[in-house]
């Protein structure tokens, strides 16, 4: 049975539209205090699972040079010298969260091995309680509780604070850290681009529904043509 060049045109028509439609990248987000606690994690490690995907963060102790677990704190706070002050920080540090100091005395590390393997791209990290002259570094590392190499920062002061910065060299390690390189900072979230997976559900389901009934109908039409 040959296919008209009308109907042709409509199929070609449909599903153009819908691979559009399914080609945008989806932003997935890992809030580091989804619901604004204010209290000990109660372990020196936490998982966070958005849309299917996990990063793991992890709390040191630097003293002397030797990174050591340290447990992680939940903190929200209202906003101090118009900086944000919720997010992910430790227990036994100065105010709960990342400081600055010689040697490093402490820093939180994100295990992204699992969303890169899963492909993920274009990874962000927003970091708060940045005030005037408190800023941050971003380390590199493929080993965990080895800051590894510095690639990105310091970023320094309120324009920075709570705001999504580029991961610098994303998906060449497997480890990016956290350090404060001026007071005191506190990780809020990270983020990450994925490749659109097509579902068929709501919106995309009607759009669907409507699509086959057009080329139903214009079926029909073309064939009484046919027949007549």
């Amino acid at each position: 049975m040959r296919i008209h060049s009308s109907l042709k045109a409509i199929l070609c028509t449909v599903a153009l539209i819908l691979l559009a439609s399914l080609a945008d990248a989806a932003l997935v987000t890992w809030n580091l205090n989804p619901s604004n606690l204010n209290q000990s994690v109660g372990s020196s490690s936490n998982t966070y699972t958005s849309s299917g995907f996990s990063i793991t963060a992890y709390g040191f102790d630097n003293s002397g040079g030797n990174a050591t677990p340290e447990t992680l704190y939940y903190k929200a706070q209202p906003m101090s010298g118009g900086a944000h002050e919720t997010g992910l920080g430790l227990a036994n540090s100065p105010f709960n969260e990342l400081n600055a100091g010689a040697n490093i005395p402490n820093f939180m590390q994100f295990d992204l091995s699992g969303i890169l393997a899963a492909g993920l791209t274009d990874g962000q990290i927003a970091v708060a309680s940045l005030q005037n002259g408190e800023g941050y570094k971003i380390y590199g590392s493929n080993t965990l509780g080895v800051l590894g190499t510095q690639i990105g920062g310091p970023l320094t002061g309120l324009s920075f604070d709570d705001q999504y910065v580029n991961i610098p060299d994303f998906a060449s390690y497997d480890f990016i850290s956290i350090v404060a390189a001026s007071g005191n900072v506190l990780p809020f979230a990270l983020r990450a681009n994925m490749s659109a997976v097509p579902e068929i559900g709501g919106s995309s389901a009607a759009f669907v529904l409507l699509a086959f009934f057009g080329v139903v109908m214009a079926t029909r039409k073309i064939g009484a043509k046919s027949n007549g």
